[in-house]
């Protein structure tokens, strides 16, 4: 269990100290792109300092020096993964960020990790086992969803591609998961790309890989594509309606043939590899358009399921955020829980969004919750008040109302017609209507509480408050634990790793190999890496730091294991 509450009572001068003995870079940056702060690593690595200005490109941070830089992954508001290189070294930046609630002097926290071949992030891969064949339980309450999924299990067991249609963040992912495990393919993996969210110059090399020495700097060894990664199981082509026209044709030889040409191949492999696509766009409407093939069409839509969105199945609400809820309890080690109030409010409340955004409601809840029992006051200012809306209000009165909470949310991280046009991604035109319409005085950026303006004249001396060190301190995937000169642990944060199962949070960082490494720290009077192997044979590496009475309490030690990602954790 994480013990957040320890790590939010701390001085700051110990979280100062925690945060300068991490192995891995971690920097902090303000909506302007100012760096707020960045550890000894950050300095050293990345030559990343307080008070330097980074640039935007893409939507990717980047700074004097870096090269190749590339968004791998983008959730709105939520994380960020793009790769650059520094000095010839790739390296793997996670862009997590604060919710203005929390503190509006921080925008975002990256984490970075040098990046290893096998590494392919920007994709998901779950393996199947975490539930059984059978179990549709976790997908749906709702009888609107009862026909869906009897066809998804009707058509299962076949090797046809299926198509899946629906909004986006309508669940189409967890559908397609579900197809896999009821399908012969369910012992082999189930990957999926999202061909919206990489770049169309990356998304060929990424589906069908590439030959040795196919263009500069790549690996003389070559790569192997997500079509050759999936072979025997199954691969979704998420967004397939964001595809590029060239790459299509491709895909449907694939879909056909069942092989691919790499880029800068001669010889076509075989792969045996299950096709399903899923789209909220008119297919059509794009092939009438001449932006989508229609023989791929045709093809990809041998069997069509239309998922109704959340909104049409208010069953679902509760049972997809418990969902939601045991997920992230899952993820970092939690137990947190809905009061009765909470759950019945989510019962009753009427959704106006898809699955995503109510993960991404659900999770954020979480992440701001200080107690174990999620009070109905968390759900205030998240999912809005029941009171505000009549039960006669239209649904585009609804909708309104849901936009005007977000354009003034909004307006409040990107004060300007310029920084929310970009934010939106849309015209400064547009963005100074909504500004009109839904922005008054009371509701703009200038209401800055007397903690904001304490904490920003704070930063302007260079110093960073101890709400700061802790938020930073929450957001980073790392394992941490502070034990005291009898070697007690006094504070530890865990989050989960699935090639390390008996990594649990109670034994993890107090074993005896531990124990032995904080003794040794504290012999030698500095930190020392612990290197180690885990159960499934992955080498990993614990820093280990004696710190020196910095709150005239004794000594402590501090170990810290960065999280490595690989495809079964992403």
């Amino acid at each position: 269990m994480i013990n957040r509450n320890i790590f939010l009572h701390m001085p700051k001068e110990m979280l100062a100290a925690i945060l300068e003995q991490l192995p891995n870079p971690v920097y902090a940056i303000q909506d302007d792109y100012t760096v707020l702060y960045a550890n000894r690593e950050a300095q050293s690595i990345l030559n990343i300092h307080p008070g330097m200005q980074l640039r935007e490109k893409d939507g990717v941070l980047t700074a004097p020096g870096w090269e190749q830089e590339a968004m791998l992954s983008q959730e709105t508001g939520i994380q960020d993964i793009y790769r650059i290189s520094v000095n010839g070294t790739g390296y793997l930046c996670f862009q997590k960020y604060i919710s203005e609630d929390m503190d509006k002097s921080i925008f975002s926290v990256v984490s970075v990790q040098p990046e290893a071949p096998e590494y392919d992030l920007y994709f998901d891969c779950n393996q199947s086992s975490a539930h059984s064949a059978g179990d549709r339980r976790f997908l749906s309450h709702s009888p609107q969803m009862e026909p869906v999924l009897k066809s998804c299990e009707r058509c299962a067991p076949s090797e046809l591609p299926i198509l899946l249609l629906g909004e986006s963040g309508s669940g189409k992912t967890m559908l397609a998961e579900y197809i896999h495990r009821l399908s012969g393919r369910r012992n082999g993996p189930f990957l999926v790309v999202n061909c919206a969210a990489i770049a169309k110059e990356l998304l060929e090399s990424e589906l069908f890989g590439y030959a040795p020495y196919a263009f500069t700097n790549a690996s003389p060894k070559g790569k192997k594509g997500l079509f050759e990664l999936a072979n025997g199981g199954t691969l979704l082509l998420d967004e397939i309606g964001d595809m590029p026209l060239e790459l299509q044709s491709k895909i449907l030889t694939a879909v056909e043939s069942q092989s691919i040409l790499p880029v800068g191949g001669q010889e076509y492999r075989p792969v045996d590899v299950r096709i399903l696509a899923a789209t909220n766009k008119d297919l059509t409407e794009l092939v009438r358009q001449g932006a989508f093939r229609e023989d791929l069409l045709w093809r990809l839509n041998t069997v069509e399921i239309r998922i109704p969105p959340l909104r049409e199945r208010p069953d679902d609400i509760l049972y997809i955020a418990n969902h939601f809820r045991n997920a992230y309890n899952e993820h970092n080690g939690t137990d947190l829980r809905f009061t009765p109030e909470l759950k019945q409010f989510l019962r009753e409340y009427d959704w106006p969004g898809n699955v995503r955004q109510l993960k991404n409601t659900v999770e954020k809840m979480l992440f701001m919750a200080r107690d174990m029992q999620i009070p109905l006051s968390a759900a205030r200012g998240l999912f809005g008040s029941r009171g505000t809306q009549s039960a006669s209000a239209t649904y585009a009165q609804r909708i309104e109302e849901r936009e005007r909470r977000f354009i003034q949310t909004q307006y409040r991280r990107y004060p300007s017609t310029r920084k929310l046009a970009a934010a939106l991604q849309v015209s400064q035109s547009t963005a100074t209507r909504l500004i009109h319409k839904y922005i008054t005085p009371q509701t703009g950026h200038n209401a800055i509480s007397a903690i904001t303006a304490h904490t920003q004249q704070e930063n302007a001396a260079g110093r960073l408050t101890q709400q700061q060190f802790f938020m930073i301190l929450d957001v980073i995937p790392n394992r941490i634990c502070v034990v005291d000169q009898d070697l007690v642990c006094i504070a530890k944060r865990y989050q989960g790793e699935s090639d390390d199962s008996s990594a649990s949070p109670d034994t993890f960082l107090t074993t005896a190999m531990y124990r032995a490494g904080y003794k040794l720290a504290g012999v030698k009077g500095r930190p020392i890496v612990l290197e180690y192997l885990t159960a499934s044979g992955k080498q990993r590496q614990t820093m280990i730091a004696p710190i020196n009475d910095i709150v005239g309490k004794g000594l402590f030690y501090v170990s810290a294991t960065q999280i490595h990602f690989s495809q079964e954790t992403i």
